[in-house]
C-alpha cells in the first residue's frame, strides 16, 4: 500500500473525484432548476429521469473514487464501494421505470399542455366517447355481427332496388316497353 500512496496517482484520483463530483452536483442543480421552471408535468419528468440520474451516478462515481484514493483504504471503505454501486445500479434500473409510469398517469389524467407535445398520439381519438363494456361480451359480438351483416344485405338491397328503378326509367323514357314487372 505505501508503493501506492508515494505515486502521483493519489493526487489524480482526488482531481477526477473532485470533477465527477462538481460534474453530479450540476446535472442534480439543473434537474431541480428543471422541476422549478417547466411549466407542466410532462416536461418536469425529463428533469426527474435524466439529470436527476446521472447526477447522482457522477457523484457516486466522485465518492468511489475519492474512497479508492483514501490512504486508510480497508474492508470497511470495499462495504462503502459496493454500497455506491448498488446505489448507482437501483438508480439506473428504477428511474426510468419511474418516469414511464409517472408519464402514463400524466396523460391518463391530463395533467398536460398538448401545445408544446410535439407528438401527441391522444389527439387522434375523441375523448368525448365513452368505451361501452358490453362491447367485450362475447355473446354480444355474435349479436352485433349478425346485425351489421342484416345492414349491410339490406344496404345492398336498397342499392340494387335503386339500380333496378333507373333502368326502368331509362327504358320508359326511350319508349322501349317494360323487361321488368313489378313483381321482381
Amino acid at each position: 500500500m505505501d508503493v501506492l500512496n508515494a505515486l502521483p496517482w493519489r493526487g489524480l484520483f482526488d482531481a477526477l473525484s473532485i470533477t465527477f463530483i462538481l460534474i453530479g452536483a450540476f446535472l442534480c442543480l439543473s434537474a431541480s432548476l428543471g422541476l422549478v421552471r417547466f411549466h407542466d408535468t410532462m416536461a418536469r419528468l425529463h428533469a426527474i429521469t435524466k439529470p436527476q440520474s446521472l447526477g447522482i451516478v457522477f457523484t457516486l462515481l466522485g465518492v468511489a473514487l475519492r474512497v479508492t484514493a483514501s490512504p486508510a483504504f480497508g474492508p470497511a471503505e470495499r462495504g462503502d464501494l459496493g454500497i455506491c454501486a448498488l446505489i448507482i445500479m437501483f438508480t439506473l434500473l428504477t428511474a426510468p421505470a419511474v418516469g414511464q409510469r409517472q408519464g402514463r398517469i400524466t396523460r391518463r389524467e391530463k395533467l398536460y399542455d398538448p401545445e408544446h407535445l410535439s407528438r401527441n398520439d391522444l389527439k387522434q381519438k375523441d375523448p368525448k366517447k365513452k368505451r361501452d363494456p358490453s362491447k367485450d361480451d362475447p355473446a354480444k359480438l355474435g349479436e352485433r355481427k349478425k346485425a351489421r351483416e342484416a345492414e349491410q344485405k339490406r344496404q345492398r338491397r336498397a342499392a340494387a332496388e335503386e339500380a333496378h328503378k333507373e333502368i326502368q326509367l331509362r327504358h320508359n323514357e326511350k319508349g322501349e316497353a317494360d323487361i321488368v314487372s313489378e313483381d321482381s
